[in-house]
């Protein structure tokens, strides 16, 4: 039709042109003819147009009707490929946590037909979850791992199977590198007295020992001097010398056992997810962490984590003079090189904190620098007040360089250097600012180094061997350049710092503290102006016989002495209550707890040695010495800081503190006499004092020592005997298939004979269903880790899987 028209149109062109031409009289009607044919053609062309679009459109939509059709069916073969084929278990639940449907992977997970069967009957940790609403988590059935997304809308549970991902990840976590370093302590001093035959003989020992102790791990290590080791291993195996405590401190202690010296090793290790030179660095900083805290320890690092291992006796690491000399000529310079100084002792100023302060700014002055003492008058104990009124009534002239923490702030430049005393960390500081501040910053403590301690330090000196911090910085003017000047009462303050801190020469005393005394001694210092400084109200007196009177007396030679809720103490009054609590007979560890401030408890702890009280301190967020630390609790109740306080103390003697002893008579469910055997602390003070053994000395040593290695070959034989039962154990899975009723319930429960009665069958090694530590009858399926002490602190736990009986 469209060609027709077409050609009706040209003809009508054609003879319409030939009658214009010849000026027919038809030209008009021609002319009307051949606009309509146009007209008529281009008409036809749009409507073929459109319905050549329309039939387009119509295959178009036939084609995406087939698509859907091909789409829906292939998702509907997904779906059910899903549900049935992918490893996925899926569960759907009631509102009451019934299993309504589950398809067949479920029914592989949870071993069972799940049908119609409470959740909680057949997997109580997933309604734990549940109950809490979470959406995604991860749970362990039958000894797999799987992480569950859990549909609150539709109570829909997809479990998938992440055992081998975890297992991966379990298995690059334990290979991340761990590097350590090994120091001897003390072994220069030790060697000097020694010929060469001996030293080669002692140095061996040194060697084996620590061979020895590392090859139990499978771990490297290689002597780089005579008293610096490398340690490398991996976190798995650093993991296993915790668990063995660091057995090595106490190997080489034992070393200069009934000797005239000391030998300690101290240890840091670091295992974090770098490179080795970062490593190395994390490494050398935790030992400079174990020396600082005072030697006798490992420090070790894992990812963001500090943890301390050993300290359990008192240190004999003390600062050599040539560190002295050099430290002397580092903190000289420093101060010459800076434009003034300022120094600050810790909030709660106490003698030490104030004589050292005093020590400092005599140093600088005497190098012909600017110095100041900072000094809140708010925060200082009661012997530091007597101190301030004695400054202002006899001695004004040290006012004006007696500054406010604000004064101090505001006066602060780049180029002022810092000097902070007996204390190390900013929390301890009357005012923190002070060290954010600064830019230049020197330490001098007796205290050991805890891993909140300042960091970035221009200058740092540190020996928890010493008495007080004024015996530290006295024994700096030796090697200055310039001579220090003191009047007599300066002397006597600094003198003062130590008698408090050593309680009148008893603790932590040194042959460099009386040196020390008598050097301060020549500058005037005597006892008589100390006592006056130390005298105390009978009102205090009073309260701290009100305390002793009610000692309560734990764990046999603990003492712990309660205050009031009512009574507020001075810190300076606690310590002296936990120093006359130590000098009951029997007593050997005093701590004493009360109110500083109505918010505030404060905790004072003296040892004779038994307890490393300072760990205890540190538990509570304070710190201090072996056997003279202090800590401070925001809070009221004293009775929950004191139940606090003895569970520490029973958690340290446990873990911690445990003491040889010779038996002398046969101790029911302990040993027999003749033994030698490592009790804990409390315990072996009992028997020493009850008459049942002696102490564990050269001479009873030598007396017993061939029944010892006889009793030590069996006893080792016990215990790898029992370490291998215990590897057995944890390696073989035990599953006990049983009859289930209908709503998942066994017929009947699973007891301990029933246990070992198929640990047995399983593996041929005989249990003791006594040591068994199941507290009820097993009645539902499930995944169960039940413990059973094996032998003396050697325990494991038996992985059974109940399952339903096919």
């Amino acid at each position: 039709m469209p060609v027709l028209l077409l050609l009706i149109s040209v003809s009508l062109g054609v003879i319409t042109y030939i009658s214009y031409e010849k000026k027919h009289k038809m030209y008009t009607y021609l002319l009307a003819a051949l606009i309509c044919s146009v007209i008529l053609l281009l008409s036809e062309l749009i409507s073929q147009y459109r319905l050549q679009k329309h039939i387009k459109r119509g295959d178009f939509y036939e084609n995406r009707l087939k698509l859907w059709n091909t789409i829906s069916y292939r998702v509907k073969k997904s779906g059910e490929h899903a549900f049935n084929d992918l490893p996925i278990g899926i569960v759907i639940l009631s509102n009451k946590h019934e299993i309504i449907w589950s398809n067949d992977c479920a029914k592989k997970i949870f071993n069972s037909q799940l049908n119609d069967i409470p959740l909680s009957n057949i997997a109580p940790i997933l309604i734990e979850h549940i109950e809490l609403e979470q959406e995604n988590f991860v749970v362990e059935i039958y000894g797999n791992k799987y992480n569950v997304e859990y549909d609150k809308k539709y109570n829909i549970l997809y479990l998938s199977d992440i055992t081998e991902i975890i297992k991966i990840q379990q298995k690059y976590d334990n290979r991340i590198t761990a590097l350590g370093y090994i120091n001897v302590d003390n072994l220069e001093n030790i060697l000097s007295d020694f010929d060469v035959q001996e030293r080669a003989e002692f140095m061996y020992k040194i060697v084996s020992e620590i061979a020895t102790w590392v090859e139990t791990f499978g771990a490297y290590v290689r002597a780089y001097s005579d008293n610096s080791y490398l340690l490398v291993m991996d976190k798995q195996q650093l993991q296993m010398m915790i668990d063995n405590n660091f057995s090595i401190l106490d190997s080489i202690k034992d070393l200069g056992q009934g000797k005239t010296f000391k030998i300690s090793l101290s240890i840091g290790i670091a295992c974090v997810d770098d490179n080795i030179e970062v490593l190395s660095n994390l490494a050398k900083e935790q030992l400079e962490h174990a020396l600082n805290r005072g030697g006798d320890q490992a420090s070790v690092k894992i990812d963001d984590k500090i943890k301390f291992f050993g300290a359990k006796n008192d240190t004999a690491q003390a600062v050599t003079k040539v560190t002295m000399r050099m430290k002397a000529e580092e903190l000289q310079d420093l101060m010459k090189n800076s434009s003034e100084v300022m120094v600050v002792g810790h909030r709660g100023t106490d003698a030490d904190a104030f004589g050292a302060t005093l020590a400092i700014y005599r140093m600088a002055k005497a190098l012909g620098k600017k110095a100041f003492i900072i000094l809140d008058k708010n925060s200082i104990d009661s012997t530091v007040t007597r101190i301030y009124e004695s400054i202002h009534k006899d001695y004004v002239g040290l006012l004006d360089c007696i500054i406010t923490p604000q004064m101090a702030l505001a006066r602060m430049t780049s180029d002022t250097l810092l000097m902070v005393v007996d204390c190390q960390t900013v929390s301890q500081l009357s005012e923190p600012k002070l060290v954010k501040k600064a830019s230049k910053i020197g330490v001098v403590d007796h205290h050991r180094r805890g891993d909140d301690a300042i960091d970035n330090l221009s200058f740092y000196l540190s020996s928890t061997a010493a008495s007080s911090s004024v015996e530290l910085i006295v024994q700096l003017y030796e090697f200055l350049e310039t001579e220090i000047e003191f009047d007599k009462l300066e002397a006597t303050w600094l003198l003062l710092g130590i008698i408090v801190d050593t309680n009148n020469f008893v603790y932590r005393c040194s042959e460099k503290t009386f040196k020390v005394a008598s050097i301060l001694a020549k500058y005037g210092a005597n006892m008589t102006g100390v006592k006056k400084f130390l005298k105390e109200e009978i009102s205090d007196k009073i309260a701290r016989n009100e305390l002793i009177n009610e000692l309560d007396q734990f764990q046999g030679h603990v003492g712990i002495a309660k205050g009031k809720d009512s009574v507020i103490f001075e810190r300076s009054a606690l310590a002296k209550i936990s120093d006359e609590i130590i000098s009951v007979v029997g007593i050997d560890v005093g701590i004493t707890v009360g109110k500083i401030s109505n918010n505030t408890i404060g905790l004072s702890a003296r040892s004779l040695g038994t307890i490393n009280v300072q760990i205890l301190m540190e538990r509570f967020g304070g710190g201090g010495h072996f056997n003279n630390a202090a800590a401070q609790v925001h809070s009221d109740n004293i009775d929950e800081v004191v139940k606090t306080l003895k569970q520490y103390i029973d958690e340290y003697i446990e873990k911690e503190e445990n003491m040889k002893v010779i038996l002398i008579k046969d101790v029911k469910g302990h040993g027999k006499k003749g033994e030698i055997i490592d009790f804990n602390l409390g315990f072996a003070n009992h028997l020493i004092r009850s008459g049942q053994a002696i102490a564990v000395t050269d001479e009873n040593l030598k007396r017993l020592d061939e029944q010892k290695k006889q009793a030590e070959i069996e006893e080792e034989k016990k215990v790898q005997e029992m370490k291998e039962l215990k590897k057995i154990i944890e390696e073989t899975p035990i599953k006990f298939p049983v009859k289930v009723g209908s709503e998942g319930r066994l017929f009947g429960s699973i007891n301990t004979k029933q246990i070992v009665d198929t640990f047995q069958k399983e593996t041929g090694k005989v249990l003791n269903k006594q040591n068994i530590k199941l507290d009820k009858n097993i009645n539902a399926l499930g995944t169960y880790q039940i413990p059973i002490d094996l032998y003396k602190g050697i325990k494991a736990n038996i992985t059974l899987y109940v399952v339903e009986k096919e």
